[in-house]
């Protein structure tokens, strides 16, 4: 008697953007915004995504990015605009945002850098704490699955990954209540 062996089928590939993100939210002209797009790979199969971005609806980048099965793969793209404005940048059905504002003296150049640079790490605290999310979200699917040693590494590669963010979140958010804190006192001694 023969045993028979059945192959399973891998399910075909399931690629979307999980996660859009530009930052900083506001630049001067000729500063540089970095945009960041997680892909995520839900089904069996590896594939290649065909990523394009664009910027007030046209066609700023665009490359093509293999996603490995049951994982996700980051990219970023680094964008300089000239024009004073406010700019929408979509990738897939997600949209973020970014404004350009034009070159002004200011009165007080020390306490305007305190208060910009408290914005940016609250910002990248809150960037932070949604790839914390994403991440933990990840690895919640994962357990939703049949157990296997793959399956397994993979939660705990998620897990470590939200960790990681959650820390650097932690940091910037420290980062901006010390520099809020010397807003404060340069504002106070002025």
């Amino acid at each position: 008697m023969s045993a028979c062996s059945q192959t399973q089928t891998p399910t075909p590939a399931n690629i979307s953007v999980a996660h859009l993100s530009v930052r900083p939210g506001q630049i001067q002209r000729r500063d540089t915004v970095t945009i960041t797009v997680i892909l995520s790979n839900t089904g069996g199969t590896s594939e290649n995504y065909p990523l394009v971005l664009n910027i007030n609806d046209v066609k700023y980048a665009e490359k093509s990015i293999t996603v490995t099965d049951s994982s996700i793969e980051t990219t970023c793209h680094s964008a300089t605009i000239n024009k004073a404005g406010s700019y929408i940048v979509v990738v897939g059905e997600l949209k973020d945002s970014f404004t350009v504002v034009a070159l002004t003296p200011t009165h007080n150049a020390e306490c305007d850098y305190y208060y910009q640079t408290c914005i940016r790490y609250i910002l990248e605290a809150d960037e932070y704490k949604k790839l914390v999310d994403l991440y933990q979200d990840l690895a919640g699917s994962l357990m939703k699955r049949k157990y296997s040693p793959e399956t397994g590494a993979s939660y705990d590669r998620y897990m470590y990954t939200a960790q990681y963010y959650m820390d650097k979140a932690d940091h910037a958010q420290d980062q901006a209540r010390q520099y809020y804190g010397l807003y404060l006192e340069c504002r106070q001694g002025n």
